[in-house]
């Protein structure tokens, strides 16, 4: 039930600052904490470490870095169970700290609207990739 409000909250918060002028990039996780993570990788801390979480910016950076980490075919995408499945569950968690509902806003749940490709997943990596999420204890 936690995810689905905050999902919603997210999206009304969205609707509303476009009705009202602003930016579909306006930081609408601006004044929400962090979890706080222990990490010791360098691309997690990269992740963590961005500004703007949510946005069309961050979007493309966290793209990146996923992409340079685990895109092991160099198809511009994380398009393989092998890709999905080496992602490391800092890596995950970092997503989860930045992003509370990373997996429900970016649709990765399912019944939920399907972004992932905007961080660098092909829709056919969706389950697999919410299963790799759950076995990091996403739920």
């Amino acid at each position: 039930m936690k995810r689905s409000i905050t999902f919603v909250s997210a999206v009304l918060v969205a609707a509303f600052t476009l009705a009202c002028g602003g930016s579909a990039d306006t930081d609408l996780f601006a004044d929400v904490p962090k979890k706080p993570v222990t990490l010791t990788e360098a691309h997690a801390q990269e992740i963590y470490d961005l500004a703007m979480p949510a946005s069309s910016e961050w979007d493309e950076k966290v793209k990146a870095i996923l992409l340079r980490t685990y895109d092991q075919n160099g198809s511009s995408s994380l398009d393989t169970a092998e890709e999905v499945g080496s992602i490391s569950c800092e890596t995950i968690q970092s997503l989860d700290a930045v992003v509370d509902s990373f997996s429900a806003i970016y649709g990765f749940e399912p019944d939920f609207i399907w972004l992932g490709g905007e961080v660098g997943f092909t829709p056919e990596m969706r389950e697999p990739a919410w299963a790799r999420m759950q076995a990091c204890g996403i739920q």
